[in-house]
């Protein structure tokens, strides 16, 4: 089995230019993900694996994938901690 990530399904979001606001319903926390934030939230619009996250990370940021791994990883915990993206097993 892998883990998975995907966006918590309580969210509510929004696209504002090159950013997305995003907000839990009954808490009042506004959470604004911009740069490389915003675009792991887009690529999370269908659960991803983590490897294929930092692959597809890497090649929109022409990078290498070993580059930007850590810093791929921390941003998912990051959107976790805020129960924004849920991982689990598939």
């Amino acid at each position: 089995m892998r883990v998975v990530y995907g966006r918590a399904d309580q969210v509510l979001h929004r696209n504002t230019g090159p950013d997305v606001v995003a907000m839990l319903p009954g808490e009042g926390d506004v959470h604004l993900l911009s740069g490389p934030a915003a675009v792991v939230w887009e690529l999370l619009s269908e659960e991803a694996a983590l490897d294929g996250l930092i692959h597809a990370m890497a090649d929109l940021y022409d990078r290498p994938a070993e580059e930007i791994a850590a810093s791929v990883e921390t941003c998912l915990n990051d959107l976790a901690s805020r129960r924004l993206v849920e991982m689990h097993r598939a």
